[in-house]
């Protein structure tokens, strides 16, 4: 489809699709402390609706892109945002913590089909070094539901936490009728089902070599440790700042958004530099700095630092390094794949999501009422994404050969 042109409004309507994940979660984070206290329970099981958000978002990235290249980018964003919506609006009409934590991983599931394929359609519309330049932009919008959610999330909490849920049915509602009627189907799929082809999409995805070396899976992991170094503080964050540093709700917002500014900082620039200087350079740069910044962050809570001026601003540097290091995993990760775009979409995205949630799981075992477990599996996942892209060969972006049957 490279010769067609994008519909009006293109990459803002795939940054919305994105975004849903994360505008879902962060409108969400507010409410948590006032949702354990209607519950009568304590921040613990709540995070645990986080870790079910992230692991039903990975099931739905296995299933959203391997669908979406045998049947169709278009039946597959709609099914997704279709099973996002029955879950939110039962999310708001739940009774118990237990029944939001199921219902919080089928709306991730939803979220995760419907946003993989955004990647997928990106890919489908512009060749590889188009595709490098939009990526960056994509993720940029996408940041500003992370940098808006939870100042809306505060502001409707004191409508009642359900008040919330209600919200995000509505941006689903958005979403779903934009898809059916601006849209075009972007892929020519044979419109039959195969199971066995679909696991072998998989297959040729991770299998996937250059110079007798696993690129692709290097690539896929090294995106999920990176994604683990975020999903961890989202985790936590209700902890972190509502709990123990005491942050009213109403400021919550101000400080948490301080990680999401770093982030689409860096990334803008990202979107410039990738234009002069070679995507595997500025990872490598990105995970160095974020090992070196999480390295000093775990040594201040170790000897016992809880200044809020010292470990805020590590965290939000350390989030900010992000900026650097994914959109570059993306666009390299992407450019060997045209017909399998949907299958290594939707596989990279899946494990950043089990990892994520994996990590902020493993956190909350821990859980000790300091940041010690926080700040060490932070700097443990930044250190697998380093060790990770450091073992990928040089292979500039523009050399990359695109593989017809790829």
């Amino acid at each position: 489809m490279y010769n067609q042109r994008p519909p009006r409004f293109f990459v803002i309507y795939l940054s919305a699709l994105i975004a849903v994940g994360p505008f879902s979660m962060e409108l969400y984070l507010p409410a948590m402390s006032a949702m354990a206290s209607y519950f009568n329970t304590n921040m613990a099981a709540l995070n645990y609706t986080v870790t079910a958000f992230f692991f039903g978002a990975a099931i739905g990235q296995l299933l959203g892109g391997p669908l979406s290249d045998q049947i169709g980018r278009k039946p597959i964003v709609l099914s997704g945002l279709l099973i996002y919506m029955l879950a939110t609006v039962s999310i708001a009409n739940a009774n118990s913590v237990e029944a939001i934590q199921w219902l919080r991983a089928l709306q991730g599931m939803g979220s995760g089909a419907a946003g993989v394929v955004s990647m997928a359609l990106l890919r489908d519309v512009y060749p590889p070094q188009d595709a490098a330049r939009k990526i960056p932009v994509v993720i940029t919008v996408m940041m500003l539901a992370p940098l808006v959610a939870p100042l809306m999330g505060s502001l409707l909490v004191y409508f009642g936490w359900r008040v919330i849920f209600f919200t995000l049915l509505g941006f689903g509602m958005l979403l779903f009728s934009w898809q059916w009627l601006a849209i075009p189907e972007t892929n020519q799929p044979k419109g039959n089902l195969n199971i066995t082809q679909w696991l072998g999409n998989f297959k040729v995805v991770i299998s996937h070599r250059v110079d007798g070396k696993l690129i692709a899976t290097r690539y896929i992991l090294a995106g999920g440790f990176c994604s683990g170094v975020l999903m961890t503080l989202i985790t936590n964050a209700a902890f972190i700042y509502l709990e123990y540093f005491s942050i009213p709700v109403g400021v919550f917002p101000l400080y948490f958004s301080a990680n999401v500014v770093c982030l689409i900082m860096v990334t803008l620039c990202v979107g410039k530099a990738v234009k002069h200087v070679e995507p595997q350079t500025l990872f490598k740069v990105g995970t160095l700095f974020q090992c070196l910044i999480l390295g000093c962050l775990t040594l201040l809570v170790s000897v016992g630092v809880s200044d809020k001026q010292l470990i805020i601003p590590c965290l939000a540097l350390a989030i900010g390094c992000g900026g650097l290091i994914q959109p570059c995993i993306t666009s390299m990760l992407m450019a060997y794949f045209r017909r399998y775009s949907g299958s290594a979409a939707s596989l990279a995205t899946a494990i950043k999501f089990s990892i994520g949630g994996l990590l902020g799981g493993i956190s909350n075992v821990f859980f000790n009422g300091t940041l010690a477990p926080v700040s060490l599996v932070m700097l443990c996942s930044s250190i697998m994404c380093c060790a990770l892209l450091f073992s990928i060969p040089k292979q500039p972006l523009a050399l990359i050969k695109e593989d017809k049957s790829l």
